[in-house]
């Protein structure tokens, strides 16, 4: 379903990821899958955030020249738009490129042997009509958070509602609705899901 998100994660008072994703913004989609990677991987996706860099704009039309290259296609200029193929094997080659990534970036970080190469979509945070959920993993707090818009606001809203977005020179409305230490996650899918209180 396009349910449009943010992944964020967040180290030494900075974001080192803000994965934009197209599609199950909602708990039980990236939020889930977030969970799940955290859960089993918490302190190797801390000591491997470091490989993440953002990425130039010379270096995304390399990558789309790998594509078609991939393709055995002419390459004619970020221009031109891109055929379906082109678009698979982008997705094959470089799959932190792919707007349906999401929370898998987190997979992307565990997995990585060298720099990731990622786009900054922090400023879709600001964007409270398409944006419809924010995940941040903040490691400088230790804590695991999911914010929705202020004016869609459809679960019950936590206490503490600060976070890492009160820091950005944003204008962003969002309204927390979960968030749990990292060191002391939901001990199943069902706890986790759970946390989220719809409103009546």
């Amino acid at each position: 379903m396009g349910t449009r998100n943010l992944t964020i994660i967040l180290k030494d008072g900075e974001h080192k990821v803000a994965q934009y994703c197209q599609w199950d913004g909602y708990p039980d989609g990236q939020g889930r899958t977030a969970y799940l990677l955290l859960k089993d991987n918490l302190a190797v996706i801390e000591q491997s955030i470091s490989n993440c860099q953002w990425i130039t704009e010379e270096q995304i039309e390399e990558r789309w020249r790998a594509a078609h290259i991939e393709c055995d296609m002419e390459w004619e200029g970020m221009e031109n738009g891109f055929r379906y193929e082109v678009g698979q094997a982008m997705k094959n080659l470089y799959p932190e490129m792919e707007r349906s990534h999401g929370a898998l970036v987190l997979d992307t970080v565990i997995n990585s042997v060298g720099p990731i190469y990622l786009q900054d979509g922090i400023a879709f945070a600001e964007n409270d009509l398409f944006c419809e959920y924010i995940w941040i993993v903040d490691f400088d707090k230790r804590v695991f958070q999911g914010l929705v818009p202020t004016k869609y606001l459809g679960y019950k809203a936590v206490e503490n509602q600060e976070s890492y977005l009160d820091t950005l020179d944003l204008d962003i409305k969002m309204t927390k609705v979960f968030e749990c230490s990292l060191d002391d996650l939901p001990a199943t899918e069902e706890e986790f899901l759970e946390s989220f209180i719809r409103l009546e």
